[in-house]
């Protein structure tokens, strides 16, 4: 299922009109028309605003599970410095926080769009050849 098609289903499951959609989210009622319809895409801050409106995880919102909530079961650690993530929004924080510490982003800026896609697109690319580096020692 599309963006578009995600944020619409949730709007009528949450019996709100698109004009009470768009003036919560501070938007434009052609701009969330534009969403719902997959002409455009929304920026990673209204991203959020939605998935904070529909109390959904951002995963659910882009396509990348049908789990509402987006939690994550994590077996081991993370990262070097043995952090736990549990859900999606905890990951994005860290991330943020290390974007802002290397001085890629200001405090309070989001995450350009370009680099968050790059960010998840490697990050599975990385995953993927881990677990395919697991299996071979495991055989």
């Amino acid at each position: 299922m599309t963006l578009g098609k995600r944020l619409k289903e949730l709007r009528l499951e949450n019996k709100k009109t698109a004009e009470e959609v768009a003036k919560i989210l501070s938007i434009g009622r052609s701009t969330l028309s534009n969403y719902e319809n997959d002409i455009r895409k929304p920026d990673y801050d209204t991203l959020k605003k939605f998935a904070s409106l529909y109390n959904v995880s951002l995963d659910y919102l882009l396509g990348r599970t049908n789990n509402r909530k987006g939690i994550l079961k994590v077996e081991g650690n993370l990262d070097k410095n043995n952090i736990k993530y549990k859900t999606y929004n905890e990951i994005i924080k860290k991330l943020e926080q290390k974007l802002i510490e290397e001085k890629i982003i200001k405090p309070n800026s989001p995450i350009p769009n370009d680099v968050f896609e790059k960010i998840l697109r490697f990050g599975q690319e990385a995953a993927i050849e881990i677990l395919k580096t697991r299996k071979k020692q495991d055989d």
